[in-house]
């Protein structure tokens, strides 16, 4: 402020003494104080601020509420009978419990498939197709209990022995049919001997 100010605020307050001494604070109750300010606030009014605040956070969860639906298609994801029917569907194998099981199965596949061939190098692989789909279908049903832990050391076995039983279904016809055409053979041997051509 400027001296020339100063001095004329000096001379009114100076001036006009007896006024400021004259009038005196009113009793203060401390308790009505409030209540006065109460009455005339009115209604309270909300702060814009925690409106945003509140519409934002509702924004938010609409926000992530779309981007889940979008992301995580229904369509996609298989309903519970599917997922139980995969399930009972999964191959478990003896080589999947230990790898002496692994060496059985692979030594009972290699001969079985080895039997097979021969078979039907011979002509005779639609012979015991159906007796081998039976112990094809009593093989696939045991893998399924095995996936289901039904007590695995009998399963195991079962499975063994249905290997055994294919191979010595197999080894049966291949001997069969070995002695069948060993027989022929001989026969025909015997029958050129007999009838000896001369010219």
């Amino acid at each position: 402020m400027r001296e020339q100010d100063k001095d004329h605020l000096r001379d009114f307050v100076n001036e006009h003494r007896a006024e400021f001494d004259d009038v005196t604070p009113p009793s203060l109750d401390f308790s009505q104080m409030g209540k006065d300010q109460q009455e005339d606030q009115g209604p309270k009014m909300i702060p814009i601020t925690w409106l945003y605040r509140v519409a934002a956070v509702f924004v938010m969860i609409l926000g992530l509420g779309a981007i889940w639906l979008l992301t995580n298609d229904p369509a996609e994801q298989p309903d519970v009978a599917e997922v139980e029917e995969q399930e009972e569907q999964r191959d478990f194998s003896l080589s999947e419990l230990s790898p002496e099981m692994a060496e059985i199965e692979e030594y009972y596949s290699n001969e079985l498939s080895t039997k097979q061939k021969e078979l039907e190098a011979l002509g005779y692989g639609d012979a015991i197709s159906e007796e081998l789909t039976l112990l094809d279908e009593e093989f696939n049903a045991l893998k399924n209990e095995l996936g289901e832990n039904v007590d695995n050391h009998l399963i195991v076995n079962e499975m063994v022995k249905n290997y055994k039983l294919k191979l010595d279904l197999l080894e049966s016809v291949l001997m069969d049919l070995q002695e069948n055409y060993d027989d022929k053979n001989l026969t025909n041997l015997e029958d050129d001997e007999n009838y000896t051509i001369y010219y």
